[in-house]
């Protein structure tokens, strides 16, 4: 699985967000996904 530019966005935004984290991996890992499909 390759996540890119979008797991840069991701640990910005965790670092941010700390509460949000668990969503944020589902919502990435789902978009990923479907690509990856």
């Amino acid at each position: 699985m390759k996540i890119g530019s979008n797991y840069r966005v991701f640990n910005n935004n965790m670092k941010r967000h700390k509460g949000n984290k668990a969503r944020l991996l589902a919502a990435i890992h789902k978009k990923n996904c479907q690509k990856h499909d």
